[in-house]
């Protein structure tokens, strides 16, 4: 089938004024009276005014995803199949992701309890630390199943000006001081401007971060990032000397819930397998894409393209304040394994 044969126009109150024939066999969900309505409540026209995708499952039916723009004609909606992989490790991931900091809670706080009846603050404080810190852990997988539960569903998010330039920027000087033994060189070229949804652009670029802290080599971490204008596109490269990605596994990087298995090489506990995943939604919502290459041992590269937003008006911008005195900003929720945590 056809995707660019597979539409519908949909008109200012989201009824279909015109469908494909090929809807109606392959997907009859699509023509049900209300479905578009009931999908984008709370959106108007103008948000379709670039190309806004849509996950979705219909009954019956493969999942699928729907891409709106809008047009002279109104607004047009093509069918496109998408091959949403099973969460096969989902449920182990989220088990360890979960119940491993809960039970780290559940064993300090008898013994936080024993010290404070023994009057041994130093042994309290750092227990309290210890918790302070699983909590921070819980907040993350939180965060990350909500986020990735949006992607599933195809929510509509808010999306703005955003200054990239100024969030890369403030985003690596940000890491720089939270973040031991970590070197970053930061590149950007000024004024860049992204339609994107910002909480979603600021997580995916924390997550790269993350990956890098998390997989390191036995050395200092060093990380460049290098932000330049090509033609009507923000590129953003991305580098670090981390044990990189294997063979066998960059296939499914991208995939939710994708983690290594610990118990296949004993490298490390698993991950949700969640941050590229949601970085890979982010970046394409906002339009753009993202290319990772790694050879094992030699760290990884990604190569992010973001269309320039010149339309004017309103721009969100950021600022080190933004991260930092906030302490449950992304920065310190995305890297709590590896950052200096707020003070209580």
């Amino acid at each position: 089938m056809d995707n660019d044969l597979t539409h519908l126009t949909l008109d200012e109150s989201f009824n279909v004024i015109y469908h494909h024939p090929a809807i109606r066999e392959s997907y009859p969900g699509l023509l049900r009276r209300g479905f578009f309505k009931d999908l984008l409540h709370g959106c108007s026209p103008e948000d379709f005014r670039r190309p806004v995708r849509l996950n979705t499952d219909l009954s019956g039916s493969a999942p699928i995803s729907l891409i709106f723009v809008r047009s002279e004609e109104g607004i047009n909606c093509i069918v496109a199949k998408n091959k949403i992989h099973g969460p096969s490790n989902a449920q182990r991931n989220l088990q360890y992701q979960m119940r491993e900091p809960i039970s780290g809670i559940f064993a300090l706080l008898p013994v936080i309890a024993d010290n404070i009846n023994k009057s041994d603050s130093n042994k309290a404080v750092a227990n309290l630390q210890a918790i302070y810190g699983q909590s921070y852990k819980l907040l993350r997988s939180v965060s990350n199943i909500s986020m990735a539960s949006n992607i599933f569903s195809g929510a509509v998010l808010r999306k703005e000006t955003c200054d990239f330039s100024e969030l890369v920027s403030e985003l690596c000087e940000s890491v720089k001081l939270v973040v031991r033994n970590i070197n970053i060189e930061c590149t950007a070229e000024k004024n860049l401007y992204i339609y994107a949804n910002y909480q979603m652009i600021c997580c995916a670029f924390l997550n790269l971060i993350s990956n890098s802290v998390n997989y390191k080599n036995d050395r200092d971490v060093h990380i460049k990032v290098t932000l330049t204008k090509k033609d009507s596109m923000a590129v953003l490269t991305y580098s670090d000397n981390s044990k990189g990605i294997k063979d066998d596994y960059l296939p499914f990087v991208f995939r939710p819930y994708f983690s290594k298995d610990p118990y296949n090489d004993g490298e490390s506990d698993p991950s949700l397998g969640m941050g590229l995943f949601i970085a890979k939604a982010a970046f394409e919502q906002a339009g753009g894409n993202i290319l990772l290459t790694s050879k094992f041992g030699q760290g990884v590269k990604y190569t992010i393209s973001l269309p320039l937003d010149n339309a004017g008006g309103q721009i969100l911008e950021s600022s080190k304040a933004d991260f930092l005195l906030n302490k449950y900003s992304d920065l310190f929720i995305q890297l709590c394994d590896c950052r200096q945590l707020p003070g209580l």
